[in-house]
């Protein structure tokens, strides 16, 4: 018997991040951006389903535009990628 029902949303990312994904015309810089101000610490994952492939490549970018951003352990426990993944925190602008 097949449910009728959608299976459940993933508990972690939330709608904002999802959103933000479907947003036409920016650019991959400012959808990081605008992922940063939503959440502070985003994971690697996170921008993977963003389709950002090259994030390290945009954080670097987005350092090189004065953003404070360090890599810092995933702080999402229920993430089972190890330490395969970064996880960036943006602290503002230098």
């Amino acid at each position: 018997m097949r449910s009728e029902f959608p299976p459940p949303a993933k508990p972690w990312r939330g709608e904002n991040l999802n959103r933000i994904k479907e947003l036409p015309g920016l650019t991959q810089k400012e959808r990081m951006l605008l992922a940063f101000k939503a959440k502070g610490t985003v994971c690697g994952s996170t921008f993977l389903e963003m389709h950002i492939p090259r994030y390290a490549a945009r954080v670097a970018d987005l350092r090189d535009d004065g953003y404070d951003i360090v890599r810092v352990k995933c702080p999402y426990r229920f993430h089972d990628h190890g330490r395969q993944i970064a996880s960036y925190e943006m602290r503002g602008r230098r």
